[in-house]
């Protein structure tokens, strides 16, 4: 989530590294980006980030932590965005 000077912007809940090729797709997949926690919308609390589950390469949904660590939160392959 960027575009604000919120402090949490910057929380390790709230940062995920993509390469250049999968953050394109991100932004041109807001929908689907949003639905599998890649993308947080604008005008969210950057602070939510740490409560909203990301799918990650395995197809589980992952919770990131503000300690830099993470944990599974449930399996739904039916989130799985299609690049995966």
């Amino acid at each position: 989530m960027g575009g604000t000077d919120a402090a949490a912007i910057n929380n390790l809940s709230n940062l995920v590294h993509l390469c250049r090729a999968c953050h394109g797709w991100v932004e041109a997949n807001l929908g689907a980006a949003s639905a599998s926690g890649w993308k947080i919308p604008l005008g969210e609390d950057p602070a939510v980030a740490s409560t909203v589950p990301v799918v990650d390469v395995s197809g589980q949904e992952t919770i990131l932590t503000d300690a830099g660590t993470r944990w599974v939160h449930v399996t739904s392959d039916d989130r799985l965005p299609t690049w995966f």
